[in-house]
């Protein structure tokens, strides 16, 4: 999956999130909603606060192989941005 603008990653954070209540882990699902709903001053925050809980969601052993592959690399286009 490819992540071209901030659009991208928040398509992508509400599907990881109804893809989370759906196996149950609803915590992190809130987590997400909560993420996307809020207001943030920075573009840095709005990255940091998703990658803080994109790492939470990366640990869980219950992610298919093609979520986990998703994660990891919006993980790293994060990163990238908040280097530049």
């Amino acid at each position: 999956m490819k992540f071209n603008n901030n659009d991208d990653l928040k398509k992508f954070a509400l599907s990881i999130s109804k893809s989370l209540e759906e196996i149950g882990e609803c915590v992190l699902a809130k987590e997400l909603g909560k993420w996307n709903n809020e207001f943030f001053t920075t573009s840095t925050e709005f990255l940091g606060e998703l990658k803080l809980i994109l790492l939470k969601i990366n640990d869980l052993q219950v992610l298919d192989g093609t979520t986990k592959n998703d994660l990891k690399e919006c993980i790293r286009t994060i990163e990238k941005a908040l280097v530049r």
